[in-house]
């Protein structure tokens, strides 16, 4: 294989971060310094079981208890769509300075869950245990004579 005829792109260096060509890891990896006012989504997985109608989800909240989380059933002020909100904020284990690989996200996050009009708060469990959080949320049974979707005509 012949050699490349063009010198590999250098990445920036940012403040607080150590430069890829001296840190251990490889030129892709290298990072800058994230605001600190960005908000993320957590990393959720969601299970239906119809024959139970038990809505659970499973969110990853890495070095998080659950004094750092709140869990609020709501109803969305624009559309009345009733809405488990997950909410809080992680905080990085290091100083900002001298990273020299961050792939896990810091600061105020949210994850929605949408759920029937009809849910009440004792409809909704909450666990966390190892950095999961495990929701379960009983939902009504669909009404038989209503279709699951209406198909839009585009004008």
């Amino acid at each position: 294989m012949p050699a490349p005829t063009t010198a590999p792109t250098r990445l920036p260096v940012y403040p607080g971060t150590v430069p890829a060509t001296t840190s251990l890891i490889s030129p892709a990896h290298a990072v800058g310094v994230p605001p600190e006012n960005r908000k993320f989504i957590i990393r959720t997985d969601v299970h239906y079981d119809f024959e139970t109608r038990l809505l659970s989800a499973s969110l990853e909240l890495p070095g998080l208890k659950k004094n750092d989380i709140s869990i609020v059933l709501s109803t969305c002020c624009y559309n009345g769509v009733k809405q488990v909100v997950v909410s809080g904020r992680s905080r990085p284990v290091f100083p900002s300075k001298g990273y020299a690989v961050r792939e896990r996200k810091y600061g105020e996050f949210t994850r929605t869950l949408v759920v029937a009009s009809d849910t009440k708060p004792e409809d909704v469990t909450a666990e966390m245990q190892d950095g999961i959080l495990t929701i379960k949320i009983i939902l009504p049974p669909f009404p038989a004579e209503e279709p699951l979707e209406h198909e839009i005509t585009v004008q």
